[in-house]
């Protein structure tokens, strides 16, 4: 089982601090940028809408004028109801226009360029005077006398309209100059949001999932290592169990835990021990003498695995093989015999495993 120390939970929490700090930081850029850039859009939309406002002052301009010369040019010398009103309607216009368009500028431009706003329209004011003027004589007057139809085309007039028309592009491109420095600035403005968000997420790369990546490497190879240890032991265990246990009682006794009893009618036990071991362990070192031993017991595992036989015990230098057990056979009687005839010629050719003649003693018993 792998467990976090006090250090790798205090690891832990920087890095999900660190990447919900990142995360707000993250959604602050983005609400910031969101409203910055509403604002920028909001203010393009009163841009045009003044430029809008500019351009309608120059056709009410060329209307009216073209409304007073329609006036003077027909026949008779009364003014009609209508051309009375829509005079009117266009002095209305006119005025009312002026007066959104300054102060729209007065409220969208800076402070410093509040007195050239201010400087553009007073250069409007004579020829707004001249123009709304000689409109307001033809309303008041209702007649068109020759005084008031000669004063249609007087040079005056015809300047006033050129001047107004004029100043009123100057204020045009002046204002849509500075629309189009808006423009600039809202286009750094989406630049350094998106080099703000990059320089976010590289700065939590580097420092959160960097981190958190080598953490989950390091906390991957201490799991492997933890599943390595246990394949380990349980190899280990199962080699244990199996030098008690026969490998079907084992298996048995893995998959449940329920006393295990089986009977079988016949079998047959073979015992074997070393005829002289306690003086021949006298004359040897422990640690030759269990040499010695693991030798030839392994040559008896071979034989019994060879003839089809289970392996019970070794108690010193006594060895215990059944046959019919746990897998009953017919022959496991003859198997037992062949087993321990071969064991006993396998010894008696390999004299160099003792220092002295190996001389085994066996018992059977058969049909338990």
């Amino acid at each position: 089982m792998i467990s976090l120390n006090s250090s790798d939970r205090t690891v832990t929490r920087s890095l999900t601090g660190r990447y919900l700090a990142s995360l707000a930081a993250v959604a602050l850029v983005a609400i910031v940028g969101q409203a910055l850039i509403q604002k920028q859009l909001t203010r393009h939309e009163r841009d045009l809408k003044i430029i809008r406002i500019a351009q309608e002052r120059q056709t009410i301009c060329q209307q009216l004028l073209k409304e007073l010369s329609n006036v003077s040019n027909a026949p008779g010398q009364s003014m009609t109801a209508t051309n009375r009103e829509m005079i009117k309607e266009l002095i209305r216009k006119w005025t009312v226009s002026r007066k959104i368009l300054r102060d729209d500028m007065m409220t969208m431009v800076s402070d410093r360029d509040t007195g050239e706003v201010d400087g553009l329209f007073t250069q409007l004011e004579p020829a707004t005077q001249e123009i709304l003027g000689t409109a307001q004589r033809f309303v008041d007057q209702g007649t068109i006398g020759n005084t008031a139809r000669s004063s249609i085309s007087t040079p005056q007039l015809i300047q006033a309209e050129r001047d107004f028309t004029r100043i009123t592009d100057e204020m045009i491109a002046w204002y849509g100059q500075k629309v189009k420095d808006n423009l600039s600035q809202l286009k750094l403005l989406e630049f350094v949001l998106l080099g703000g968000t990059l320089l976010l997420l590289g700065l939590e790369g580097l420092f959160i999932f960097r981190p958190a990546v080598d953490r989950l490497r390091s906390s991957l190879q201490k799991l492997s290592n933890a599943l390595s240890n246990v394949q380990n032991e349980q190899e280990k265990s199962e080699k244990l169990l199996l030098n008690i246990l026969p490998r079907s009682i084992a298996d048995r006794l893995k998959l449940s835990s329920d006393c295990i009893a089986d009977g079988f009618p016949e079998a047959t036990v073979l015992f074997a021990d070393i005829v002289g071991f306690t003086e021949l362990s006298s004359r040897l070192s422990p640690q030759d003498l269990v040499a010695r031993l693991n030798q030839i017991f392994s040559a008896f595992d071979t034989l019994a695995e060879k003839h089809g036989l289970e392996k019970i015990k070794t108690i010193g230098d006594a060895y215990m093989v059944v046959g019919g057990l746990p897998n009953p056979r017919a022959e496991h009687a003859v198997s037992v015999a062949k087993f321990a005839l071969e064991m006993h010629r396998n010894c008696s050719e390999s004299m160099n495993l003792w220092e002295s003649c190996l001389i085994f003693g066996l018992g059977l018993i058969v049909g338990l």
